[in-house]
């Protein structure tokens, strides 16, 4: 099973000073590197390029038409490249965002491997914006943008999957037609079991040998498994080969669902919910090499404006502050390099809880640590275990407890490169 990251221009900075806590003099961030140029071992198969995604920074889509996809990501020899729409960019619109001819030749500019053909996306509720006007104190009036969620309702959902469906088979013809060199790479929606099979039965009618099915990233473990049972059922019904087509599930890695996804046949998957996780939780930031999830031990850096802004309401002087900033970031080092005797352990903990919790800072997750919750006995548990002791990866040999500690994009990205790393291990040795 091949996994594909998906890439949001995701790298870190290779000569960053984590005891000083600063970037090497004269950084450039043209040489800020991606997680295949650091590890040995690859942390995926490929990488998934959304157009709606890249198309954002004028100056990285220039840029990948340029050089063309496997040279705008440095990528090694033998990695691929995935090209989809990035439909949840446009899941409230009307109609997507681009029409078959231009997205055929656009994956044929960049060279992609795989080129996924443009759909609209099937789900529960969407966000429409509506214009109203305000009448103000003044008795001038305003005109506003709001928006509303409202269901989606059945008729819309049936009209984006024929939509979806009409766009398939014209991107098959147009590339049998005009000789396109890339894999084309149908996609299915539905809402159920039923409809994805139907979207499925479809596209190996049209002749589609490889098959996406959208739309189920947020789905719960359950329905994914019930969709992958219906949809094989439905190849096994159609094809004499079924292994002769490939399935790939956009936006699901779920460590969970694995022996499932070997069971019914899945080809490729893409998630960069690993990454993510990293600082996007508030508990499971690490992957242990024991399939564990760990909390990071947050360390809020003292300089960053929202700690500052903090610091002026709790009666605590920067200084005061900068200094137990220093103390933590300190005391965890040596306790990584020497240990720590069991009072010393417990005073550690509780600078530490202590420098987080008077701060109050808000974090990525849109949580301080005392609304999340995150405990002394939180950080005991992944201090007490160590688990970046027991991983072989190259972050955690060169960093040691740093890549545990939540704090700056340098080590939280880093922490989410060894966790894709990680899963990627788990996947090919399942």
């Amino acid at each position: 099973m091949k996994f594909f990251m998906p890439d949001w221009e995701d790298k870190v900075d290779p000569e960053f000073n984590f005891q000083n806590d600063k970037p090497a003099k004269g950084r450039d961030t043209a040489r800020d590197v991606y997680a295949h140029e650091i590890f040995p071992l690859r942390p995926y198969d490929g990488v998934l390029i959304s157009r709606a995604v890249v198309e954002k920074s004028k100056t990285n889509y220039q840029a990948l038409q340029k050089k063309g996809a496997h040279a705008y990501l440095r990528l090694p020899p033998g990695f691929q490249v995935f090209g989809d729409c990035g439909a949840w960019s446009y899941v409230n619109e009307t109609e997507p965002w681009y029409d078959t001819r231009d997205v055929l030749d656009y994956y044929a500019e960049i060279g992609v491997d795989y080129g996924a053909s443009v759909d609209h996306l099937v789900v529960t509720s969407i966000y429409e914006t509506q214009t109203v006007e305000e009448v103000m104190p003044d008795g001038s009036v305003v005109t506003k943008e709001h928006e509303r969620k409202i269901v989606m309702p059945e008729d819309e959902r049936k009209r984006r999957i024929q939509l979806s469906l009409d766009n398939a088979d014209e991107f098959l013809n147009l590339h049998r037609k005009c000789g396109y060199s890339f894999v084309p790479v149908g996609v299915a929606q539905g809402w159920d079991p039923t409809t994805y099979a139907q979207s499925v039965s479809a596209l190996l009618k049209m002749g589609y040998t490889y098959i996406a099915l959208g739309g189920l990233a947020r789905s719960p473990a359950e329905g994914i498994l019930q969709v992958l049972q219906s949809v094989r059922e439905t190849i096994d019904s159609i094809t004499t080969c079924s292994s002769d087509v490939q399935i790939h599930l956009f936006g699901v890695a779920k460590l969970s669902l694995l022996s499932a996804m070997k069971k019914y046949q899945v080809s490729s998957i893409d998630s960069a919910s690993y990454l993510r996780k990293a600082w996007l939780r508030s508990g499971q930031n690490y992957l242990g090499a024991d399939g564990k999830w760990y909390a990071a031990v947050r360390v809020p850096q003292s300089y960053n404006y929202k700690v500052r802004e903090y610091i002026a309401t709790n009666g605590k002087s920067l200084t005061e502050v900068e200094a137990q900033e220093r103390r933590c970031l300190e005391t965890l080092e040596i306790y990584d390099r020497e240990g720590l005797s069991a009072n010393e352990f417990n005073e550690m903990l509780d600078q530490i809880v202590e420098y987080d919790t008077y701060l109050l800072r808000a974090g990525d997750d849109g949580q301080s640590l005392r609304d999340a919750k995150i405990s002394s006995e939180t950080y005991r548990r992944t201090l007490e275990a160590k688990p970046w002791k027991e991983c072989s990866c190259e972050i955690c040999r060169a960093l040691g407890v740093h890549v545990l500690i939540f704090r700056g994009t340098n080590r939280n990205k880093r922490r989410g490169f060894h966790n894709t790393w990680t899963f990627c291990q788990r996947l090919k040795a399942h």
